[in-house]
């Protein structure tokens, strides 16, 4: 017994030596790399001590180091965390150490439990360790980032030369007449270089104009057989809303992505290929990004706006708003490319002078505000049929013609940085939000169509479930929204002067989870979560139609007891895809039950009927006292069970309306089912014949009606039933089995046309319900006035009197009281 005890304890140890001499958690290795942190942290800090004059250079380098310490912290306390449940189990498995008075405990089993409680202290310690490290970097990443936003507005709020002294302007003419002179000088520069290199001949220019029309021209033919084969046709008249937007994304890539990346290739062959040099190389990289642009934003609103075919538009705008929409934004683009390209031009030259900032920011905003404000008005963007107009879209122009208004004034008075920060960020966002609006549209029209076509191949016609068709397209569509709106807002965060650091720490955050108290709300887990629970549902929702299509129909079992399995593991696998997306989430099955516990009694009460009709349903499911398929009859409804959920049944009447029952209903309350052991049916057909008609005969016939009809069951076989001798007939009854309920009244209707053809042909004739009614004239006594019969009516009662076997029920009305028709007659 002691040396089984001793062998594993023996193992377990040499494999813990062995695993920490030499794994990623060992000791060793794990205090070699808390003293690395430690060495970054102290840098970190000694660096954040000094003056906010250090170089942003070495700020990035420390922000990148700072960084992988964080990372490589985290990555070691999930790794330390992760180890530490294992280790807990074993502990656990060794049960609760011996109370004092107990017997002692076995040497071994206190020895195992003395190193699994070191080593899990020696984790937990490592943890908060790597946690401590998370902590100082964390900090030290947000005091670079306040200082980088600190400076980005101490530079922003910089005041520079005010424009409304004349001196400002006659220093800024002479530095832009510099900043034009070498901008001209440069290709000089670039062909004395070469020159000077040795890099003679036509080599250099052939590849300085050959690489870009060898670009163009292979760009050209993809152009045009993207317009000629997708793009808009003059002789369609009437497009459909999805061939205007595949036009558009034709026209778009024709007009603007192609052309775009033919610049992006033939200045990257000529980067690579080093024939640029100095500052011409600048300008002409200046050059091709400021173009790049204007071709992709203008290409892109002309194919969006479709200004010359007003029918081919998928903007919603008004048709004179498409053609002066299009002009202001080919305008405000080629006018902010053009002067992106001369700022960045004379910042490289180290020529962008205070002065000429001023007086050149004054000039651009105004213009552009010029431009900008005559593309706000209301005719230009109001359409009613897609919303604009509303009160939040006028409050969203006012304030930014507003905005706009207010940046040249800014530029007047000397705060030209403040004012080209708020025009170039207003301009940027413009693009960015209708590239964003270009993309949902491109990508929900996509998804439709292809929604469209998978319905199509799945039922050989275009769907009519617009209900499920329309729910997919919005969950599908929200996704897509969210998959756009979160790198445009990290985009906006960071042109609007949030600092990097920030938006890097709020994305991480944001993806790898933020504690609250105890709970960890992560966007992953919650995508994650997401993802399995819906492959989970799919999954689920897949088996169920195999098992119900392909597999149960191949067995012996019944409609009702194969829905009932379909249902069942639909069930089952609809709580697995919920309890792993609950621990894909990261939630505790043990605390959930203990919140469920703690929820039950306000569950119990606030919640007690959709419970009942839950359970109520589970033992449907199971006991099958009714099941799908059967005929079933629920106080005042009769009909067809169509599906039972966990909640409620629907039941199909017979003129094909649903009746949704409660499951509580049905376990509680008296139901007949015509179809619960089998689908047998009986038939009963009531008769009444003329007192001296052959009874025998008839019998015969009815029992021969009931034989031709192949729904009758032989056996049980028909037989007819001399019910009584009535009043004024004789009463029989038909009686007989059919094999399927669902054909009752087919099988009736069947044998009432059969039984009355055949009393037709053998003069068999049914009585109906004869009654004499007498009336009294008012103040006549009925038993003086006796009331006179017809010659018809003699001779019925002669006819009668000789048969001996009809009687006739008679009803007298009388205004007074009186006796009845026994006591006249006598």
């Amino acid at each position: 017994m002691r040396t089984g005890l001793l062998l594993p304890f023996l193992l377990t140890l040499l494999l813990s030596l062995a695993a920490s001499a030499q794994g990623p958690g060992g000791e060793p290795a794990f205090d070699g790399q808390i003293q690395e942190w430690e060495s970054v942290l102290e840098r970190a800090e000694q660096q954040l001590r000094q003056p906010m004059d250090a170089s942003p250079v070495v700020e990035d380098e420390l922000k990148q180091e700072l960084r992988a310490v964080l990372s490589a912290a985290e990555h070691r306390q999930n790794e330390a965390e992760s180890r530490l449940a294992p280790l807990q189990e074993q502990l656990n498995s060794l049960g609760e150490p011996p109370a004092e008075g107990d017997p002692p405990e076995n040497p071994e089993i206190r020895q195992t439990r003395q190193d699994l409680n070191q080593r899990i202290s020696t984790i937990e310690a490592r943890v908060r360790q790597a946690a401590l490290v998370r902590v100082r970097a964390n900090e030290f990443l947000q005091e670079i980032a306040s200082r980088e936003r600190q400076r980005l507005q101490e530079e922003v709020l910089e005041r520079t030369p005010s424009p409304l002294w004349p001196g400002v302007w006659q220093q800024a003419v002479q530095d832009a007449v510099e900043v034009l002179s070498g901008i001209w000088d440069a290709p000089f520069d670039w062909a004395s270089e070469i020159a000077q290199f040795g890099r003679q001949g036509a080599l250099p220019y052939l590849y300085l104009f050959g690489i870009p029309a060898v670009a163009f021209l292979l760009g050209w033919p993809i152009r045009h057989w993207l317009s000629k084969r997708f793009g808009r046709d003059l002789e369609e008249e009437d497009p459909g809303y999805s061939r205007r937007v595949v036009a558009a994304i034709a026209d778009g890539l024709a007009r603007a992505v192609i052309p775009s990346l033919a610049i992006g290739i033939a200045i990257g062959i000529l980067y690579f290929q080093e024939i640029l040099t100095g500052y011409f190389a600048t300008l002409l990289y200046i050059l091709a990004a400021a173009v790049t642009g204007f071709i992709l934003v203008s290409g892109l609103a002309r194919a969006v706006l479709s200004p010359r075919r007003p029918h081919w538009r998928i903007m919603p705008v008004t048709p004179l708003g498409a053609r002066v929409l299009y002009q202001r934004v080919f305008l405000v683009t080629a006018i902010f490319a053009g002067t992106a390209a001369l700022q960045m031009a004379a910042i490289q030259a180290e020529a962008f002078t205070p002065e000429l900032r001023s007086v050149f920011v004054l000039i651009d905003n105004s213009v552009m505000a010029v431009l900008l404000l005559s593309m706000l008005p209301n005719r230009y963007w109001v359409n009613p049929e897609e919303g604009f107009g509303s009160t939040g879209w006028n409050a969203g122009r006012f304030l930014l013609g507003t905005v706009v208004c207010l940046t040249p004034f800014l530029a007047l008075v000397g705060y030209s940085r403040l004012a080209e920060f708020l025009q170039t960020r207003i301009i940027v966002t413009g693009v960015l939000i209708g590239f964003f609006f270009l993309l949902r549209l491109v990508f929900r029209e996509a998804l439709s169509l292809l929604l469209d076509l998978a319905y199509r191949q799945r039922t050989g016609a275009v769907s009519q479930e617009e209900n499920r068709h329309q729910l997919t397209l919005f969950w599908a569509g929200l996704v897509i929204d969210i998959a756009l709106l979160l790198p445009l807002a990290y985009v906006l965060l960071l042109i609007y002067g949030v600092p990097s650091t920030i938006v890097t720490l709020w994305a991480e955050q944001l993806l790898t989870g933020i504690n609250i108290g105890e709970v960890r709300i992560s966007l992953v887990d919650i995508l994650l979560a997401g993802v399995v629970l819906t492959v989970g549902l799919f999954a689920s929702g897949l088996l169920r139609r195999w098992l119900s299509e392909r597999v149960l129909p191949n067995t012996y079992l019944d409609y009702g007891i194969r829905n009932s399995i379909s249902s069942g593991i639909s069930y089952i696998g609809v709580g697995m895809a919920l309890i792993l997306a609950i621990a894909t989430l990261g939630i505790s099955l043990s605390n959930l039950a203990l919140v469920a516990g703690a929820l039950s009694v306000g569950i119990g009460f606030g919640l007690r009927t959709v419970v009942e009709n839950f359970v109520a349903g589970l033992l449907l499911l199971i006991e099958r006292p009714i099941k799908v398929g059967d005929w079933v009859v629920v106080g005042e409804n009769e009909g067809m069970v169509r599906h039972i959920s966990v909640r409620s049944t629907e039941i199909e009447t017979f003129d094909r309306s649903s009746v949704i029952v409660p499951n509580s209903d049905l376990i509680a309350l008296p139901v007949t089912n015509w179809t619960h052991k089998n689908r047998i049916a009986r038939i009963i057909i009531p008769l009444r014949l003329y007192y001296g008609e052959d009874a025998r005969k008839v019998q015969q016939l009815l029992l021969d009606c009931a034989g031709r009809n192949d729904d009758v069951l032989a056996f049980p076989e028909p037989y007819v039933f001399f019910k009584a001798f009535g009043e004024s007939a004789l009463e029989l009854e038909l009686r007989c089995y059919i094999r399927e309920t669902d054909r009752y009244l087919d099988v009736m209707t069947d044998l009432h046309f059969a039984i009355d053809d055949s009393f037709r042909e053998n003069g068999i004739q049914m009585p109906f319900p004869q009654q004499d009614i007498y009336l009294h004239r008012s103040g006549a006594d009925p038993r003086q006035a006796q009331p006179q019969k017809t010659a018809e009516d003699t001779q019925e009662d002669s006819n009668h009197q000789q048969q001996g076997k009809q009687h006739r029920g008679e009803i007298s009305t009388e205004a007074d009281s009186g006796p009845d028709r026994d006591g006249d007659a006598s």
